[in-house]
Formats: structure tokens, C-alpha cells, sequence
């Protein structure tokens, strides 16, 4: 098996897992948590959770309080953009048009700035790495 496939494999895994855990830590049983709970559960599934799909997954299943549920629907839009860039990564389906790396690297600054802004600044350090010059 390559390590593409292993790392597929166990990111399928991962997201089993979790989809069967129900519910995140500390959110009760899918209750809107405080913003002190939410930011401290977004970081704690950014700090635990390294493969893309399974924080994604992670990531939805956190209520968060109703002033932020706007901008969280943006950074949970931006976090399956950057999962559907790295899938692209490693499977492409056509010939990019330029850098392949471009459409992740937009993604995970979005993911950045929506998790900087609600403070989840655990969540706001870019997965992918930096462009090259």
C-alpha cells in the first residue's frame, strides 16, 4: 500500500471513529456552547484531530454560540474547500492551471483569519505550509 493510501486509509478511519463518538467533549448532548466553550473545543479538535477529513467532521459537530454561528459556517465552508484541495493534491482529476497548491494555500487562509477572529487561535496555524517564492 502507498502512503497515500495508508494516509487515506486511516483518515477513513478517523472519520468512523468520530462519526460514531455522537457528540464532541464538553458539548453536551449537541447543545450551543458558550464562547469560552466553543473556543476552547475548536482548539482543543485543532490540537488532537491532525488528519483534514476527521476535523472537518470534528469541526461540524461543534455548536457554537449564535454571535458567531455566521462567521463559523464560513470557516466550516473554507475547512471542506481545503479538504477538496488536498484531495485534488493527491488524486487530480484534470491538468491545473497553475500552481496546485494555490486553491489549498486560499483555504487555509481563510481558515486562519475565521479561526483567528473567533479565537480559536489554535485553529488558525496553516496545515499546508507556506507558498514558495
Amino acid at each position: 500500500m502507498t502512503v497515500i493510501g495508508k494516509r487515506s486509509a486511516a483518515v477513513v478511519v478517523a472519520v468512523l471513529v468520530l462519526a460514531g463518538c455522537g457528540k464532541t467533549a464538553g458539548s453536551g448532548s449537541g447543545s450551543v456552547l458558550s464562547q469560552s466553550e466553543f473556543v476552547a473545543e475548536a482548539n482543543r479538535v485543532c490540537r488532537d484531530v491532525t488528519a483534514r477529513a476527521a476535523r472537518v467532521a470534528a469541526l461540524g459537530r461543534i455548536r457554537p454560540p449564535a454571535a458567531a454561528k455566521d462567521l463559523y459556517a464560513h470557516w466550516l465552508a473554507a475547512e471542506r474547500e481545503a479538504l477538496a484541495a488536498a484531495k485534488e493534491l493527491e488524486n487530480p482529476t484534470e491538468e491545473p492551471e497553475g500552481d496546485p497548491l494555490v486553491p489549498l494555500t486560499i483555504a487555509e487562509g481563510k481558515i486562519a483569519g475565521y479561526a483567528h477572529r473567533l479565537g480559536a487561535h489554535e485553529c488558525s496555524e496553516p496545515q499546508a505550509g507556506t507558498m514558495p517564492p
